[in-house]
């Protein structure tokens, strides 16, 4: 499940249950996840990745957009600001928002594609000051037309829960007194999965523990064949695609995100609010998110990366609780969805 879906429909839930009619306008048809509130109106246009149906998809949402009569038409993501963007050519929109979830989202023509039809939308957020800056810096924005607007969770549902501890640790054979490292996310090239399990080839060295990944994605095989090349795979357990990703975060001791590059990573921020000790690479928005209760190393440096894997095993589990507790307290205060939806709100209303 993408971290940019579940924040659009946990927005969406939000802001529903504040009284706002919500509209979603999924392009393709393939929906991972939903809104919880069922009074939020999802619709699939089945627009095809070969794009022979572009404009009948173009024309169905105008039309969509005609009945709804929204205040506000909010896109996220690459194609659906491009595609929204053009759909203003066609259809009266009073306000549009654009946002984009990371600090890369394609190559030179993607930026070419925002660059030409910046002036389309109102106005363009991104989810880190550093995905804001590299995106002006790459020359798709105006630095006048994006701000920095962070995601947020339902500090509700990632919380830490006993229970989920001992179930989760029962079903993969796991004591309570184990070290146990948590990753999630898709298997990617951003994700950098090869630098985790080189860092943990390097942790094991001198240390016992094991390491659980959550996710599947196009690199599976080839991470699966290179922790057995690194002689790793028995300590390495593939959880693949899970719906219970928040009891794996209370069944974790550290969690390590290993990522190459990303916009504001909301995998964090539920690793926070379940009282995680956070080992992260620094790229896109992890070190402001993660400073002061955490570890932060440098990317793409695989022996950096088992240095702070280390230093946060070497904390007592009452210390990571105590830094787990900081952590959670700073997701509430700065993260949750509530205080995101404010800030939408906030927004929304300057531009009607």
């Amino acid at each position: 499940m993408g971290g940019a879906e579940r924040q659009v429909c946990d927005l969406a839930d939000s802001l529903s249950a504040l009284g706002c009619r919500i509209m979603i306008i999924n392009l393709t048809g393939l929906i991972d996840v939903k809104p919880r509130v069922q009074d939020v109106e999802v619709v699939s246009l089945g627009l095809k990745k070969n794009l022979t149906n572009f404009l009948p998809s173009l024309f169905r949402a105008s039309k969509l957009l005609a009945g709804f009569n929204p205040d506000i038409v909010h896109s996220h993501m690459y194609h659906a600001n491009i595609f929204s963007r053009l759909l203003r050519l066609i259809r009266r929109m009073p306000a549009l928002v654009c946002t984009a979830h990371n600090t890369v989202e394609g190559g030179r023509l993607r930026m070419f594609m925002y660059r030409v039809t910046d002036k389309l939308s109102t106005i363009n957020t991104n989810v880190s000051q550093d995905a804001v800056d590299s995106f002006i810096g790459q020359g798709a924005v105006s630095s006048h037309r994006m701000i920095y607007m962070p995601n947020g969770i339902d500090v509700s549902h990632f919380c830490y829960v006993e229970s989920h501890r001992e179930k989760r640790r029962n079903e993969i054979n796991i004591s309570n007194d184990e070290l146990l490292l948590l990753s999630v996310g898709r298997l990617t090239a951003a994700k950098d999965y090869n630098n985790l399990l080189h860092a943990f080839s390097i942790f094991l060295e001198n240390n016992c523990a094991k390491l659980a990944i959550i996710g599947t994605g196009e690199l599976e095989a080839e991470l699966k064949n290179l922790a057995k090349e690194l002689a790793i795979d028995s300590h390495v357990i593939w959880l693949n695609r899970r719906d219970d990703v928040f009891q794996w975060m209370s069944a974790m001791d550290v969690y390590v995100m290993s990522s190459a590059w990303e916009g504001m990573p909301l995998v964090l921020c539920e690793a926070m609010a379940s009282k995680g000790c956070i080992v992260t690479t620094d790229c896109g928005g992890t070190k402001d998110l993660v400073a002061g209760v955490g570890f932060v190393v440098q990317k793409k440096d695989a022996q950096h990366l088992a240095v702070g894997i280390e230093n946060a095993c070497k904390l007592s589990r009452a210390e990571r609780i105590a830094i787990g507790e900081k952590a959670r307290e700073r997701v509430k205060q700065k993260y949750s969805i509530d205080a995101i939806c404010d800030k939408w709100l906030k927004l929304y209303s300057s531009l009607t």
